[in-house]
């Protein structure tokens, strides 16, 4: 016999049951690490704005936390190459827009300001959910645009599975991954 191998009738009960409880603890320990690191990827930062706006507006939290994590993850000065700004990557003509429609006061400085950020997107985002009655249209509207997504539900051959724009695609495909991870993570 190698003097390597140990073999498991050589141990006390006393031993192998000291040996499962280490080995109980060693899994215990993976299992919160690896939950404490799967919950800090999927922050839940600003929770008060989104918990309100999302409660005003009839739209789930975990929905809109998914639309800033892919949006931003969570910058609130991000500043895209179109122009997007903010935590929820507002247009500026789209959140004055949205302002207007909710007799808010639009000032362009505001959209780094999470709790405005937040509640226009979110209103914004419950006007797609109500025009298109649908989750992943309104992503794609919220994404590429109102006409846009108008034009794509023109076309008898458009559907969720051959959205025309990559990035749209992508948009919708991470939002809804997000969406559900937020929601398992509670």
């Amino acid at each position: 016999m190698n003097k390597i191998t140990i073999k498991a009738n050589n141990f006390s009960m006393k031993e192998k049951g000291f040996m499962l409880s280490v080995l109980a603890f060693l899994l215990l320990v993976f299992f919160c690490v690896t939950l404490f690191s799967v919950k800090n990827s999927y922050s839940k930062k600003y929770v008060e704005f989104v918990n309100q706006e999302s409660l005003c507006n009839g739209v789930n939290p975990n929905l809109i936390f998914a639309i800033i994590k892919q949006e931003s993850n969570f910058n609130e000065k991000a500043v895209s190459k179109v122009g997007a700004v903010g935590l929820m990557q507002l247009m500026p003509q789209t959140a004055e827009w949205v302002a207007q429609q909710n007799g808010l006061q639009y000032i362009y400085s505001k959209l780094f300001e999470p709790s405005f950020n937040i509640k226009i997107g979110t209103m914004y985002f419950k006007y797609l959910l109500n025009k298109f009655n649908d989750i992943k249209f309104a992503l794609c509207a919220y994404n590429a645009g109102e006409g846009v997504l108008e034009k794509w539900l023109q076309n008898k051959d458009f559907s969720l599975d051959k959205i025309p724009y990559k990035e749209t695609k992508n948009f919708v495909k991470s939002v809804m991954f997000y969406y559900e991870k937020y929601e398992l993570l509670g």
